[in-house]
């Protein structure tokens, strides 16, 4: 449940009416649900969709005439857990390559992004510097993947105490979190 809209004003310092307007907004795009004479609510998860895999976050960001770079948070093989190895069509504690980084567009953090692989299938993954590099890219040139499809799934989320130090925001600020399980033209997962 959301706070009382005079909550919201004073922790952010804007009009009632600012946030009555961005709360109908965000109710208009289902991602909150309003509840009369009980409160306003995070709305659940949305379905999942398949769709043709996307551009990378380096691509869309050279697009839209921007400065991508990466902070990488961390870049080592760790045991599968049993969600990760699951969507990897792994056994739990196999090794998997996790990838997390901070994506930056003009040097400002957008995004918060933890990439996992089966470590057997991408030997040496550890050792690329992803600052500057595209995993797509590197995925596609180093070991002759090609992501071709993407399972979606958004869910809005307030943002935990080491995510929102790491994007310069407040914890418990709104966020989406993104699920992405993209499979490759050789059916890798």
């Amino acid at each position: 449940m959301l706070p009382p809209e005079r909550e919201l004003a004073e922790q952010y310092g804007v009009s009632r009416l600012t946030v009555r307007q961005a709360i109908s907004e965000l109710v208009r795009d289902g991602l909150l649900i309003r509840q009369h004479g009980v409160g306003t609510f995070v709305a659940p998860p949305k379905l999942s969709q398949v769709q043709p895999m996307a551009l990378s976050f380096t691509q869309r960001m050279i697009q839209a005439g921007r400065a991508p770079t990466s902070r990488v948070l961390a870049c080592e093989i760790v045991p599968a857990s049993y969600n990760v190895a699951r969507h990897l069509g792994v056994q739990p504690d196999t090794p998997v390559v996790r990838l997390s980084r901070l994506r930056l567009a003009d040097g400002q953090p957008v995004m918060l992004e933890t990439t996992h692989l089966p470590a057997d299938r991408f030997p040496g993954l550890v050792d690329e510097d992803f600052r500057t590099q595209s995993l797509y890219a590197v995925l596609s040139t180093r070991y002759g993947v090609t992501l071709a499809e993407a399972i979606q799934t958004l869910e809005p989320v307030a943002l935990t105490a080491y995510e929102a130090e790491q994007l310069g925001a407040q914890e418990g600020a709104p966020a989406m979190l993104v699920e992405v399980i993209a499979s490759s033209q050789e059916g890798w997962v």
